[in-house]
């Protein structure tokens, strides 16, 4: 059970509830609606589901695009492989690698100031991508691997679902 200090007229209080004896969870903001995806538009998942989620987590919203400095709207991006080097490249050739790990970077603070043990991410995408992710030809195409920022993620530990592994992330508790 997590368990926070609240100062009071001098004093230190403990205060327990059951708001906070849940878990944090990790979850990309377009998946709660918010209109961060480089579109402008968002990935919502259903009511049903988000029932769930609040009723068992704690949710903390991040878009690692936009913690690394990118806007809404932005260009497409896609990983591709460079001179041996994992880059991200937007499909006007501009390279936003940079952005991605410093999203990345922002995005693992935030789960550690949070003590995340679990992250739900947005399929496919260069930063949220778990297991697939487009390969980089801006076809449509998908290819095995993650995103930067789950990547960087799983190396602190972090374990990271996407949209259509809630039922297994929820199970999972």
């Amino acid at each position: 059970m997590l368990i926070s200090g609240k100062e009071t007229a001098g004093s230190k209080e403990t205060v327990c509830s059951k708001e906070n004896s849940r878990q944090a969870l990790l979850i990309s903001a377009c998946l709660l609606g918010q209109p961060v995806r480089y579109d402008g538009d968002h990935a919502q998942i259903s009511a049903a589901l988000m029932t769930q989620l609040n009723a068992n987590f704690t949710l903390v919203p991040i878009c690692p695009e936009l913690l690394g400095g990118l806007s809404t709207p932005r260009l497409p991006a896609e990983i591709v492989c460079q001179d041996e080097r994992i880059e991200v490249i937007n499909i006007s050739g501009e390279n936003l690698t940079d952005a991605f790990h410093g999203g990345a970077n922002k995005a693992g603070d935030i789960a550690l100031q949070h003590g995340i043990k679990r992250a739900l991410l947005k399929s496919k995408s260069p930063s949220c991508g778990s297991g697939l992710i487009y390969d980089g030809s801006f076809t449509g195409r998908l290819r095995v691997g993650n995103g930067i920022t789950t990547q960087h993620l799983q190396s602190m530990g972090v374990q990271v679902f996407h949209e259509d592994e809630i039922e297994l992330l929820l199970t999972d508790i």
